[in-house]
């Protein structure tokens, strides 16, 4: 498996894994906000070919509440091909 170069993707386009044992609480998606805003999005959303999310949820679920309080559509992945 290989990672691909870290694209811009509409964030409609991408699925969450629906095994994901993870859950993110609301104070943790404001902190990873935070980190963004701070940092940058220095750690992409890592989906499969068919834009389901393998990690990155998180960061996901950030990429699409911006879409709804600011219209920014786009979240940075980096995809896994095989």
């Amino acid at each position: 498996m290989s990672i691909g170069q870290i694209v811009e993707r509409n964030i409609t386009s991408l699925k969450a894994y629906a095994g994901n044992a993870r859950t993110h609480s609301k104070k943790q998606i404001k902190q990873i906000a935070a980190s963004i805003e701070r940092f940058g999005f220095t750690n992409p959303v890592l989906v499969s070919d068919d834009g389901e999310i393998i990690a990155g949820h998180g960061r996901g679920l950030r990429c699409e509440i911006a879409r709804v309080e600011s219209g920014a559509n786009n979240c940075a992945v980096a995809p896994l091909g095989s």
